[in-house]
């Protein structure tokens, strides 16, 4: 599985290195639960790249997945923190009360609008 950044193609040589993602590798087809289509030369299509399961009863329990990561920031160490969870079939917390999000809070992003 091969990702790639949506403005990859404008960016300067310099910058695309640093939106590079390296490819990893990924099982599945159309008839199994880690639905993958590939095309013709084999290199995949489509698949879901955020997979959940949630407890109604225990929302904190909650675990997640999604590739490549939380950031769409290439200068980010979140940018592709989660492409080998992922592709490995792991997961981590979906953490939902705000106490269990702030405590686990690595900085906050404020947008404000003018």
């Amino acid at each position: 599985m091969r990702f790639s950044h949506p403005l990859l193609d404008y960016a300067s040589e310099p910058l695309k290195k640093q939106m590079s993602i390296q490819p990893v590798v990924r099982g599945g087809s159309a008839d199994t639960p880690n639905s993958t289509r590939y095309r013709q030369d084999y290199s995949v299509a489509s698949g879901a790249s955020w997979r959940m399961v949630v407890d109604v009863g225990n929302w904190d329990a909650a675990v997640m997945t999604n590739a490549p990561g939380q950031s769409g920031d290439p200068s980010s160490q979140h940018y592709d923190d989660m492409l080998k969870t992922w592709a490995d079939d792991g997961h981590m917390p979906l953490l939902f009360s705000r106490k269990k999000i702030l405590a686990n809070t690595e900085h906050i992003i404020m947008l404000i609008a003018q």
